[in-house]
């Protein structure tokens, strides 16, 4: 056991030099959100050689909206830089009516407490509802088992998306569950994008918020045009001006 346990330690850190590491430099010079999403995704799911993949990111109404899926058996690629829109509605984390936390969705519970789940077999799993994807395993001839979802925190530790993947494989091709070193990687990985899309959702923030007050700044030149500089001077009447937006 100890011996495994070095291994598995020493793997680890290999993967951190080689992989994890260059991954978080190389993702940070990235500029197109669509193609650090899908980076993000495709390195997770080649390191875990899973099948499918799913990126989420949580939305300002406290969702979590879908921003790429990919399954590869299937030949399913939506979002990212594959230009066709992920249709699938996004995940509301608390329920409209009561408020209350929506964790019967693996994917929410793990926005929502912040922690990495990992099940072995879904069809086997209690707790979570995985009726959609069971539609859409029996829509497509697909059969989705193991399934590792982890968040992604920013530097603050705040959730700002989840990324979840779909039936990790041996090296025969056989679907197999995440293991403890995935589960390791995938966090170490996560952790680095999550740092580098959180600083890119705030420059586009920030961008958004420089076009607003531009925006701003040139209708209220135009409101000012629409009165004149000087009032008309008419024997009799005494004349004042107002505009209000």
């Amino acid at each position: 056991d100890q011996a495994r346990h070095i291994k598995r330690v020493e793997k680890l850190a290999d993967q951190m030099e080689h992989v994890i590491l260059p991954m978080g430099i190389a993702l940070s010079t990235e500029t197109d959100f669509d193609r650090l999403a899908q980076r993000i995704l495709v390195e997770a799911k080649d390191i875990c050689n899973a099948d499918a993949g799913t990126l989420y990111m949580r939305t300002d109404d406290n969702t979590l909206r879908f921003a790429i899926v990919i399954t590869e058996s299937l030949n399913i690629h939506l979002g990212g830089t594959s230009g066709k829109p992920v249709n699938f509605p996004s995940l509301p984390l608390y329920d409209r009516v009561t408020g209350e936390p929506n964790t019967h969705n693996v994917a929410s519970y793990v926005a929502l407490n912040g922690k990495s789940i990992n099940i072995p077999n879904i069809y086997e799993a209690d707790g979570f509802d995985f009726s959609a994807t069971k539609v859409f395993d029996k829509q497509n001839n697909y059969r989705s088992v193991s399934n590792l979802t982890v968040p992604l925190k920013d530097n603050k530790g705040e959730v700002i998306g989840v990324l979840q993947l779909l039936n990790s494989q041996d090296a025969h091709g056989q679907i197999v569950p995440f293991d403890e070193y995935n589960r390791l990687v995938v966090e170490s990985l996560s952790s680095q994008a999550a740092v580098v899309l959180n600083n890119h959702l705030l420059i586009q923030h920030q961008q958004k918020m420089n076009k607003i007050e531009n925006d701003i700044q040139i209708a209220r030149r135009i409101q000012t045009n629409f009165l004149p500089n000087t009032l008309p001077s008419i024997n009799g009447w005494e004349i004042g001006g107002r505009f209000q937006p």
